[in-house]
């Protein structure tokens, strides 16, 4: 058994730390999702390098099917193209991505 090196474990314990803030956050907020020019923007700068919406957030067997794994894969790709995001700056993408691409609900997954 291959053990996680220590990269992995802070970025996991990060991630893990994240969604706890993220839904904790979006739960004061569940009401109606702002609209957030900076979240396309970052996106559009720094998410494209890799992604075609079509090809990724668009396509039927997609592995980001709830809130938390949504955040994790928004702070992978924070990561792995080297974006600089704080925390309302990731918010904004977080939402720009799920309001426009995923249409996740929190409390349905809630209830899962």
């Amino acid at each position: 058994m291959e053990l996680l090196s220590r990269h992995h474990l802070t970025a996991l314990v990060c991630q893990f730390l994240l969604t706890l803030i993220l839904l904790a956050y979006t739960s004061l907020s569940i009401a109606e999702p702002i609209a957030s020019p900076r979240g396309k923007k970052l996106h559009d700068e720094d998410c494209l390098i890799c992604h075609q919406p079509e090809k990724y957030y668009l396509r039927k067997n997609r592995i980001v099917n709830t809130y938390p794994r949504l955040v994790v894969q928004v702070l992978n790709c924070q990561l792995d193209v080297g974006a600089e995001w704080d925390a309302d700056e990731f918010l904004d993408v977080f939402n720009y991505v799920n309001n426009n691409y995923y249409k996740l609900k929190l409390l349905d997954n809630l209830k899962q």
